[in-house]
């Protein structure tokens, strides 16, 4: 069940307390202050953006969604910060003392989104309290074969998404962007929209500001998938080369990201075609993958 505090210093009483008895603490915050998530101080523009279109669409724009605080677990507080897990950004290791704060505190402590409706949704200073008698231990191959399934539907079904890019005074409705391979094949087709149409300064601002933070966010969903699977492997053994092939799709999406690094006016058009045809390759890729988990599903699980 959910608790809230009054006050910050009520929720680091509670902490210490909690941390004493060798208990950790889920807590819930913002990613906006957390230093080691893509949230990470995007600039307050961006993240009343975000926030604005998590309100227009009702979806998942970043970790912490409207309505929905992002929960991490505190492991223990050390005079220079605190000690935290999350496995949403796969990473264990040190919050400053300022950065955890602000997060705690969520989106009412952020001054600069001025009475925005996101502050009415998230409480401040909350945490996520469990009871942990009589919990059982819970069937890992059971469980991992529900979230396979829900990935797998989720990257090959996913649902198309409205979101607004600007593109010099210009505003233009893209249809996109969610993860999976139908999202790959809509990038492709706006990104050959624009080589044919773009002016030279759309197409370098599509390349940094939409093509980069897209392939960002499809890499980190990769990566966290691949920790999955390989957890999961352990419980029930996975067709062979499967780990290999989403790894496979994790170089490429890595390999496009260093090519948009190096994007300049001389270059754009160059790296925008080779960019086309990595998506048309990596689609392909990921058909076969899916297509295999989805035959190691229909002989493992059970409804």
């Amino acid at each position: 069940q959910n608790k809230c505090f009054k006050s910050l210093q009520n929720g680091i009483d509670y902490f210490k307390e909690k941390l004493d008895k060798k208990e950790l603490v889920i807590v819930a915050g913002t990613t906006y202050y957390l230093n080691y998530s893509f949230d990470y101080l995007v600039g307050e523009d961006n993240w009343i953006k975000r926030l604005d279109e998590g309100e227009k669409t009702n979806v998942r724009l970043s970790l912490d969604e409207v309505g929905m605080p992002h929960l991490f677990i505190l492991i223990d507080i050390v005079d220079d910060g605190y000690v935290v897990c999350d496995t949403s950004f796969n990473y264990f290791g040190k919050m400053p003392v300022q950065d955890f704060h602000r997060a705690f505190t969520g989106l009412k402590g952020m001054k600069f989104l001025d009475g925005h409706e996101a502050q009415n949704t998230n409480l401040p200073y909350q945490v996520i309290e469990l009871d942990y008698q009589d919990i059982m231990q819970p069937n890992m191959k059971k469980w991992g074969l529900e979230i396979l399934k829900n990935c797998v539907n989720g990257y090959t079904y996913a649902d198309k998404v409205h979101i607004t890019m600007y593109l010099s005074g210009e505003i233009n409705t893209l249809t996109s962007i969610s993860i999976g391979i139908q999202a790959i094949k809509r990038v492709e087709y706006i990104l050959d929209g624009i080589l044919l149409e773009a002016s030279d300064k759309q197409m370098l601002e599509c390349i940094k500001d939409f093509l980069q933070p897209t392939f960002d966010q499809w890499e980190e969903k990769y990566l966290l998938f691949y920790d999955f699977l390989k957890d999961f492997n352990k419980y029930c053994r996975l067709p062979n080369g499967i780990l290999e092939e989403v790894d496979d799709v994790i170089i490429i999406y890595s390999k496009m990201l260093d090519e948009i690094k190096t994007v300049n006016e001389d270059n754009m058009y160059n790296i925008a075609e080779k960019i086309v045809h990595q998506l048309r390759l990596t689609y392909q890729q990921q058909k076969i993958l899916f297509e295999r988990l989805k035959d190691f599903l229909k002989e493992n699980y059970v409804v």
